[in-house]
């Protein structure tokens, strides 16, 4: 479904007029397929800034990715980047999925380094969940180059603090292996690991090489080294974060045996399997993904008839899962230091004035009070006819004909 070229040129053109100077959201009346996505690619070409798409569901952030990218398909930089949610319920001491983490991880960092204004698209759980401080991912990144040197056994520790595991054979992403002066990494970075060989701590070279074969790829001059997980941990912070859970277990009155074995996890394992669920005492203050953007980002709310409700109903579950961890005696950090609550969410998006694409202009009470910009109407029109008279003409001398009638 598309617009009409002629008014698809009227209708656009004043959004694109209204976005600068609005003063409160702007409702995009009339969306609700990949018209979405073709219209933040025109938005994001006319515009040129960053742009952040944030979806009721991770099935549909996932359905705006593919639509997205199939409008910039033509972009040899891979402007799309996806922010998934951790899919796990909240306050449970549970390994998120290495690819979730390094698809996290590897966007956040493009965040702090891209110069091309990108379009991100996320979800509302993902986007209430509290996150890396910007400070301490950009200060672990290390960029490894060719023909200079690296402390072979220093970078070996800055992989375990930033939740590497050691293994026989680098498969997945926050893997690494060694084996003499071969380090084998898989960084978050990149799609493929990459391998780099020491004379010394002397870099003689460094090429990306297939997980599945082992085979080498490409070679490179150089490689970025970001952290496996949200969660950084050295020896040197450890002592700091001992302090503030058993702080927080005197606080929350969680049985002596429930702190010990927390800390004796964080003191032998450090970046253990689940250790997101203590975020919020891994770092004195967190950062939220608002916090990586300009105030000069356009925020898009994608479904804006669902994602109130999906916004609420994200909040009840983490208070739910927080409740229940306390009636059971298990060791949690308090909501506020872990995510942002609903009001906060709404509050924060309504600050950053969005495009809201709506269906049907229907509004909530609460949207009829802080909301106080004039919707723009889009007319969306089906062409699957216009799709099949092209595919089977009547005519095979004329077979262009009905595209040229749509386009007067």
């Amino acid at each position: 479904m598309f617009m009409h070229q002629n008014q698809e040129k009227t209708e656009l053109n004043a959004l694109l007029e209204a976005i600068p100077g609005r003063r409160a959201a702007l409702n995009c009346i009339g969306f609700s397929g990949a018209d979405k996505a073709y219209a933040i690619s025109r938005i994001h070409a006319e515009l040129r800034k960053p742009v952040v798409v944030v979806a009721s569901s991770p099935k549909m952030a996932q359905q705006l990715c593919g639509d997205l990218t199939f409008f910039f398909r033509n972009d040899p930089d891979g402007v799309v980047a996806y922010f998934p949610p951790y899919n796990l319920l909240p306050f449970k001491f549970l390994a998120s999925h290495n690819e979730t983490a390094a698809a996290r991880i590897r966007t956040l960092y493009h965040l702090t380094q891209r110069e091309r204004p990108p379009v991100v698209v996320t979800t509302v759980a993902a986007l209430m969940k509290k996150i890396i401080p910007k400070r301490a991912l950009v200060d672990y990144a290390e960029l490894v180059l060719e023909g200079e040197e690296v402390e072979r056994d220093g970078l070996i520790k800055k992989l375990v603090s930033g939740g590497f595991v050691s293994t026989a054979i680098v498969e997945e992403p926050g893997d690494f292996c060694v084996r003499g002066g071969i380090l084998d990494i898989f960084s978050p970075m990149y799609a493929d690991p990459f391998r780099i060989e020491l004379f010394g701590d002397f870099v003689e070279s460094i090429r990306f090489f297939s997980a599945a074969s082992q085979r080498t790829r490409e070679n490179i001059k150089e490689a970025v080294v970001i952290p496996a997980k949200e969660v950084i941990l050295g020896e040197e912070q450890k002592k700091a974060v001992i302090a503030r859970i058993r702080k927080q277990g005197a606080l929350q009155g969680v049985p002596v045996t429930e702190v010990r074995r927390m800390v004796a996890r964080v003191r032998e394992e450090g970046v253990f399997n689940g250790i997101e669920s203590l975020l919020g005492l891994v770092y004195p203050g967190l950062d939220t993904l608002f916090e990586y953007f300009s105030d000069q980002s356009l925020w898009v709310s994608a479904d804006s008839e669902a994602l109130e409700q999906c916004t609420w109903e994200a909040h009840e579950q983490v208070m739910k899962n927080y409740e229940s961890a306390m009636d059971d005696g298990t060791f949690v950090v308090k909501p506020g230091k872990m995510y942002l609550d609903r009001l906060e969410v709404q509050e924060k998006l309504a600050q950053r004035r969005p495009l809201a694409f709506k269906t049907l202009p229907v509004f909530t009470e609460r949207q009829r009070v802080m909301d106080q910009s004039e919707p723009i109407s889009f007319r969306i029109e089906e062409n699957t006819l216009l799709m099949k008279a092209l595919r089977n003409p009547a005519d095979r001398e004329q077979a262009v004909a009905p595209l040229i009638k749509w386009l007067e």
